[in-house]
């Protein structure tokens, strides 16, 4: 017994620590995005009413249908009996005065209304003819639809730039804070030899107080760099919708690769890609020029004096008994059936439909100004990023090259550290510019992070930006 419980127990650890050490790659975070971003399922409701709006439309093409059922008690109907008396009746006959000696009585000639009044009635109207109205409506509509879902994929487009982008800049801040770390604990030593040194007189206070604003300087740079990281991770929670999202539950390795994705490519070339009519901006833009052409065909089919036509067709019942239910209720003959064709035209409305039609045209050269607008921006924005993208990639060259030559100059000192010509104050300096070169280098491949994949974002014009699990593709 003592044997299964403990073989349980172990299960139960074994489980315990399966979760506690569950890590999101790039593929999980993406998928949760894609599922719980706030800004992605508000697209996704846009989308869902377009498509309502498409079946609003295309519901004109069938017949509406009215029914109307009423009921009313009178306490007090409005006509009461009638009646006449025998003797007025016998004058109106123009009989003798004798006839009528028997008496003068009153004869009910109509009861009177009942307390009970019943009415229904249904209606049916088809239109028949719209000069295309409906058909145009119903494309409007779709081309709405259609702008919708471009407006939900472009915005996936730009949320995955912005996960790879934060992603990337995560991985070489946790970079520059383990550099950090390692110069923090030089620059600590360097103090405490400054600090043994002035004691033995060999340095002056103001040495000292030099060292001391170094280590400084390196506890500033790390607060910035932790406020700079919980912003970042802060909106990486709120992009992928997992407000629990810890540091240490994200598995992701950035490629290097991708920093030199563009390294090669023609300027000129991803400009005309960029503003390519595949462009989902641009074709946007494209379509609501459409929807702008289409309301004024519609706003035309409107004009003054064109008529439309539609069959309407109506039953119905009134009386004072229910139907089916009271019996004498089909004897009252009170219903009705209609057949019509009905023409309806707009002969003057003060001038608002001449204005629906210069207003959809001048939506429309609204719509081309926008179109070049937007062109003009898109290029902008990728000229900016490709002249920061060369000049990152030759600084990055240029402190590769000073990394190498900082090897070889301190594997020089350190021989002669071991020798003994040399203090290890020396050394700690030499390693701290070797440290600070590499901070500078990770710096540098943040702002190429951002750069590339929001040149990806802006050349890939549909579809994935372009990396998956974890690494970019190149």
């Amino acid at each position: 017994m003592k044997r299964v419980a403990s073989l349980v127990l172990i299960l139960l650890l074994s489980i315990a620590s399966l979760f506690s050490e569950a890590k999101y790659d790039y593929a999980s975070l993406y998928s949760s995005m894609l599922s719980n971003n706030t800004k992605l399922k508000s697209a996704q409701q846009d989308i869902y009413n377009a498509k309502l709006d498409v079946k609003d439309a295309e519901a004109a093409y069938y017949p509406s249908i009215d029914l109307t059922l009423m009921g009313v008690y009178m306490a007090n109907p409005p006509i009461g009996p009638l009646t006449i008396s025998t003797d007025e009746l016998v004058s109106s006959l123009g009989l003798s005065q004798t006839v009528g000696q028997i008496g003068s009585n009153y004869i009910t000639l109509y009861d009177g209304m009942e307390n009970a009044l019943y009415s229904a009635s249904i209606s049916l109207t088809q239109p028949l003819i719209t000069w295309g109205k409906i058909p145009l409506s119903v494309k409007l509509f779709k081309t709405a639809a259609d702008i919708q879902s471009d407006k939900k994929t472009d915005l996936e487009r730009q949320l995955e730039a912005e996960l790879n982008v934060r992603l990337g800049s995560l991985y070489y801040i946790g970079n520059i804070f383990e550099l950090l770390g390692e110069a923090k604990e030089r620059a600590e030593r360097l103090v405490e030899l400054s600090e043994s040194a002035r004691d033995n007189g060999l340095l002056l206070d103001e040495d000292v107080l030099e060292a001391q604003l170094s280590k400084m300087e390196l506890d500033v740079r790390e607060s910035e760099l932790i406020s700079q990281e919980n912003s970042l991770f802060l909106g990486l929670r709120t992009l992928t919708g997992i407000n629990s999202l810890e540091k240490d539950e994200i598995d992701y390795t950035q490629n290097e690769a991708v920093l030199e994705k563009y390294k090669d490519s023609d300027l000129a070339e991803l400009e005309e890609k960029a503003v390519s009519p595949s462009n989902t901006n641009l074709n946007m833009i494209n379509k609501l020029k459409s929807v702008h052409k289409l309301q004024e065909d519609i706003a035309w089919r409107e004009i003054y004096g064109a008529p439309d036509f539609a069959l309407q067709v109506s039953a119905g019942y009134g009386g004072s008994r229910f139907p089916f239910i009271e019996t004498g209720w089909m004897q009252h003959d009170d219903w009705s059936v209609n057949v019509s064709v009905v023409m309806n035209s707009n002969l003057w409305d003060g001038g608002k439909t001449l204005n629906n039609i210069d207003r959809a045209k001048s939506s429309q050269i609204s719509d081309d100004i926008q179109y070049e607008d937007a062109k003009n921006q898109i290029i902008s924005n990728l000229e900016e990023n490709w002249n920061s993208m060369v000049l990152s990639l030759k600084r990055l060259e240029y402190l590769n090259l000073k990394a190498d030559s900082l090897d070889k100059s301190y594997e020089l000192m350190k021989k002669q550290y071991d020798s003994g010509r040399l203090s290890e104050s020396d050394l700690l300096q030499k390693e701290l510019e070797i440290i600070s070169n590499e901070i500078e280098i990770a710096t540098l491949k943040i702002t190429l992070v951002q750069n590339v994949y929001l040149i990806d974002y802006l050349v890939s014009n549909q579809g994935r930006v372009g990396v998956q699990d974890g690494k970019a593709q190149s």
